[in-house]
């Protein structure tokens, strides 16, 4: 090759290298394409309501959670939650108060201390004021650690989900358990019970509440299994795994709690 074609040769190989105006150009349609499609990825918009994915969750849990996983929502849950589960302690208040004035009393005797001259009615009230307040917060927070804690099993599956996905499917789910507790509540009002749940326990006396039998007994509540459930179909179609695997990341967490609950109750 003489010199005029290798200069050639040259000349060309530098014309095909795109310059950085090329590049650039090429480069900013495919950037823009990417920020649209995150745009339009964040600010999804739920084909439902909150109250008709709350429905749903009961009804036809795979058209709620199919949403969810299009556009998972999870603060106005909790919230929701949260204060409904502050009410249906409100509701069961004479309840509670009694139950805690009986063990009070029992803890006070034990100890050979006297009983206060109120019978424990100003401690009583500071106790319940709390626990209403307490119960909607435990509740909210209980539902974002099993959100996180099923996730993390899920993950072992090869899951396609996120915490914040599960976290507003089990959200939503849990309605199904508000529903049964205030159910529960509002019958035991008209009939005049001291209490009422959908579960094996209920044959056992007000007196075993606290029990290891007992807290073994309530964990069979109808309601509580339907909400296992529809979490489990809420795993199943945010995870994209198997119905056997997605009831097995929804029964372990609760499995779990109700063993660290009779071990609790039986110290």
């Amino acid at each position: 090759m003489n010199q005029d074609e290798r200069n050639l040769d040259n000349e060309n190989t530098l014309n095909e290298i795109p310059s950085a105006e090329a590049i650039e150009n090429q480069a900013e349609p495919l950037i823009l394409d990417e920020a649209e499609a995150m745009k339009q990825v964040k600010g999804t918009k739920p084909a439902y309501g909150h109250v008709k994915r709350f429905a749903y969750a009961i009804t036809n849990p795979t058209k709620a959670f199919e949403d969810v996983d299009a556009a998972p929502r999870v603060l106005i849950p909790l919230i929701v939650l949260a204060l409904l589960g502050s009410l249906i302690t409100f509701l069961n208040l004479d309840f509670l108060m009694e139950t805690q004035r009986a063990a009070l009393i029992t803890s006070y005797q034990a100890q050979g201390l006297p009983i206060p001259a109120d019978g424990f009615e100003s401690m009583l009230k500071a106790i319940t004021t709390y626990t209403i307040g307490a119960a909607g917060i435990t509740m909210a927070v209980s539902i974002l650690i099993k959100g996180v804690v099923t996730h993390l099993l899920a993950g072992f599956f090869g899951s396609d989900g996120t915490a914040k996905k599960v976290i507003s499917g089990i959200a939503y789910a849990y309605m199904i358990v508000i529903v049964g507790s205030l159910l529960g509540s509002l019958i035991a009002k008209v009939a005049g019970l001291s209490y009422l749940t959908f579960s094996p326990a209920m044959i056992m006396g007000a007196d075993q509440i606290g029990t290891p039998l007992y807290t073994i007994m309530s964990a069979f509540d109808i309601f509580s299994i339907w909400y296992l459930g529809a979490s489990a179909v809420a795993v199943r179609v945010i995870e994209k795994i198997s119905m056997p695997k997605a009831i097995f990341c929804v029964a372990l967490p609760y499995v779990l709690s109700i063993g660290v609950s009779v071990f609790t109750a039986s110290m």
